[in-house]
């Protein structure tokens, strides 16, 4: 089984052989598991790692493919 670094690592690199980024996957992983807190068990495999922390490992493989996220608003929706 894969450590959470390397299963963001592998998300990444697949976006970036897909979208043929340029950019350095090591950075971007890096800032991924620093944000989500995750440095304490970077390198500690995910299957041993309690639910909770699972799931941010699967936000960071989100993450590492770099999502656009649009905002739809509500026109019309009344707040009461």
């Amino acid at each position: 089984m894969l450590t959470v670094r390397e299963n963001i690592r592998v998300a990444a690199a697949i976006r970036k052989r897909w979208a043929r980024d340029r950019s350095d996957t090591g950075a971007l992983v890096d800032e991924i598991i620093e944000r989500l807190g995750l440095g304490p068990v970077a390198d500690e495999r995910v299957t041993a790692l309690p639910a909770g922390q699972g799931r941010l490992v699967e936000l960071g493989r989100a993450l590492a493919c770099k999502p656009r996220v649009r905002r739809h608003g509500f026109q019309g929706a009344q707040v009461t």
